[in-house]
């Protein structure tokens, strides 16, 4: 088993070479920026995190170089290459994106692929995006945001993440002397929520009876972070359990990741109603 592990571990670092030429001393902090395209309607909105890691002080959450993050309004797919396709070749790719005061794309990085045969296109696909610019202090700012790609073939389907089934982890890093850490798989979290058609979460037939209770949810969250199913799988009563459900598909999420890649997934939530002091 340890013996596979390390295997894995092995597969996964020789990926990324142009960083095993960086090497830094074991107890040197080590700064990660983490972005995650979230889905917003029909535009992608990166959410942006930067880390430090340092082996002898621990981690640390940086400040945002900007207050509001850059906004895409038009996003592209790359081109999957006709030789990969032939040659049934799949991969990922992570670029970095230069992004001026105006929103526009200024230049593209491949800081990580799989494969340089998805190089360029990942490349032409971000030159082609347009975003909303960065504000600081209510100014517009040049900045820099990660746009990952997948090159995935139709027909090739792959199960979502399952965090509703113990022990899996929610959270699982891996550490390599050479590349610090990096982030295997992920739980979603949510960040945030669009506008109710009511602001009446709590059902009024449940207030009239001082009725609460606990409906437990399984959620399928895709890969942009929005919520594409619901299920009951505790139910309170009929009332509660709509109104779980109407709240849920409201939430915007963190999408889940593996191997650093926003992926479709699955968790478990418990929404509780308690009516607190209303029921004394």
């Amino acid at each position: 088993m340890k013996q596979s592990f390390c295997a894995l571990v092995i597969m996964m670092v020789v990926v990324a070479p142009l960083l095993l030429a960086q090497q830094r001393p074991a107890d040197a902090p080590q700064k990660q920026t983490v972005t995650f395209m979230v889905k917003d309607g029909d535009s992608l909105v990166p959410k942006n995190v930067d880390v430090v890691y340092a082996p002898k002080q621990g981690q640390d959450k940086q400040a945002l170089p900007y207050d509001q993050a850059p906004e895409a309004k038009t996003t592209f797919q790359p081109k999957y290459p006709d030789a990969a396709t032939k040659a049934g070749t799949e991969g990922n790719v992570w670029t970095k994106v230069s992004i001026d005061e105006n929103g526009k794309v200024t230049k593209v990085v491949i800081s990580k692929s799989d494969n340089e045969i998805f190089n360029q296109p990942s490349i032409d696909a971000a030159m082609k995006w347009e975003f909303r610019p960065a504000l600081k202090d209510g100014k517009p700012m040049a900045c820099e945001v990660a746009i990952p790609f997948r090159f995935k073939l139709a027909g090739k389907g792959y199960s979502p993440l399952d965090f509703t089934q113990s022990p899996k982890d929610p959270f699982y890093v891996s550490v390599s002397p050479l590349l610090g850490y990096q982030v295997m798989s992920q739980q979603p979290y949510l960040i945030g929520h669009s506008p109710s058609a009511t602001s009446q979460l709590y059902p009024e037939s449940a207030l009239k009876d001082k009725f609460d209770g606990i409906v437990f949810l399984k959620l399928t969250i895709n890969s942009g972070g929005r919520v594409e199913r619901v299920e009951v799988e505790g139910h309170a009563r009929e009332d509660l359990d709509s109104a779980a459900v109407r709240l849920a598909r409201t939430w915007t999420f963190i999408p889940g990741q593996m191997w650093g890649v926003p992926e479709k997934s699955i968790i478990r939530v418990p929404v509780a109603f308690n009516l607190g002091k209303l029921s004394k």
